[in-house]
């Protein structure tokens, strides 16, 4: 596993990287911590200070996982909630993605069941 993790116009303490792990953490159902195979980029940033109105704090993660490249994207007013933005994002993509993947497997599985109820059918 690759990690990369950048901070913009922010100094990433200590409490900051625990909570980001601590988060990330609620992903492992979908990724094996312990694959080599998968990178993760995240930065964490302060926008300027113009955005009074908006989220300041944004929060983007990019990870490379089979071959496929999951985003999110969060700007919020503080950054633990843009960093929740973010995880809620990547595991809705990741759920889909599992879910797309099991769906392609069961049906697969559905042809050939049909296949073998047929096969005394076939003529040769």
């Amino acid at each position: 596993m690759l990690t990369t993790l950048k901070g913009t116009n922010i100094v990433l303490t200590e409490e900051i990287k625990s909570y980001l792990d601590s988060k990330l953490a609620t992903l492992d159902k979908f990724i094996d911590p312990n694959d080599e195979a998968y990178r993760f980029a995240i930065e964490l940033a302060k926008e300027t200070e113009r955005h009074k109105k908006e989220g300041v704090f944004k929060a983007e993660a990019t990870l490379l996982l089979n071959g496929k490249q999951h985003r999110a994207v969060s700007l919020e007013g503080t950054l633990h909630n843009a960093i929740d933005g973010i995880t809620a994002q990547l595991h809705n993509d990741l759920s889909r993605a599992k879910q797309k993947e099991r769906g392609a497997i069961r049906r697969t599985g559905l042809r050939v069941k049909d296949m073998m109820r047929d096969w005394r059918n076939w003529r040769f």
